[in-house]
């Protein structure tokens, strides 16, 4: 009898064991900031408290037990997602500061997806990007070099890297208003109209962040064709892009560089 009873407690015990070992899994896993690795503890936990739930009492106990299973499907869901990402969603560097740069709202997926969709170039000194006062079917990103922007002959600003060129005309459908010019050899990437359209179309978070990169563009260009305004007649016109952690943001004074 004597001995029944110590076995009965050291089952209990061991099963008890199983639940602290769930819980101090759920408590470590919150120590990580890497989300990776939440996820790995989270579902290790998971399974011991599963197995803690099928155990504890005389009968399974089926709706802890469900969830814990579904907790374990999803965050595997998740965690396959994540490792996806990371292992074939890979950005150059060059493709790191540019979504650093401008577009830091839009996932590594969508960023990705984006660029793909986009056909790269690179162009010599005196192409003509885009002409003046004409219908646009692409858009066009400078990602590394310089050109003018010029409105009925005269120069108004420089393009440097990172800076879209004829975006306003792009989304609007109208003509554009200036001609732009490259000064240097440059490197683009070019969406075409339908192919852009298209994965907006289909893709809802990419959608919501171009929208937001178009804005916080336009709010740049607003300002400083403001400031241009009100700059003093001896100022220089046609200032050059300043520079920031490798990469150059482009400060051109007129609304739009299309």
């Amino acid at each position: 009898m004597v001995v029944t009873d110590v076995q009965e407690v050291f089952v209990i015990g061991r099963y008890d064991l199983l639940g602290h070992l769930s819980n101090v899994l759920y408590t470590v896993a919150f120590f990580f900031k890497d989300i990776l690795w939440l996820r790995i503890l989270v579902i290790a936990g998971c399974a011991v408290e599963l197995v803690y739930r099928f155990n504890i009492a005389d009968t399974p106990l089926w709706t802890d037990i469900f969830w814990c299973g579904l907790f374990i499907v999803l965050n595997t869901y998740q965690l396959a997602v994540l490792i996806y990402n990371r292992q074939f969603l890979s950005l150059t560097s060059d493709e790191k500061k540019l979504r650093k740069k401008m577009f830091s709202n839009l996932s590594v997926s969508d960023f990705k997806a984006l660029l793909n969709a986009g056909i790269r170039k690179q162009v010599p000194s005196k192409t003509v990007l885009i002409e003046e006062k004409v219908h646009l079917d692409c858009l066009q990103l400078l990602v590394k070099g310089k050109a003018e922007v010029i409105v009925e002959g005269k120069l108004v600003t420089h393009l440097k890297d990172c800076s879209f060129a004829g975006e306003m005309s792009f989304l609007t459908g109208s003509l554009t208003s200036a001609r732009v010019v490259t000064t240097k050899p440059t490197h683009c990437i070019i969406w075409h109209k339908d192919v852009l359209q298209n994965l907006m179309n289909s893709n809802d978070s990419l959608h919501q962040g171009l929208q937001t990169v178009f804005n916080k563009d336009l709010i740049h260009k607003l300002l400083q064709h403001s400031q241009s305004a009100t700059a003093p007649a001896h100022s220089n016109p046609a200032p050059d892009a300043a520079t920031d952690e490798g990469l150059t943001v482009a400060l051109p004074e007129s609304i739009e560089a299309n």
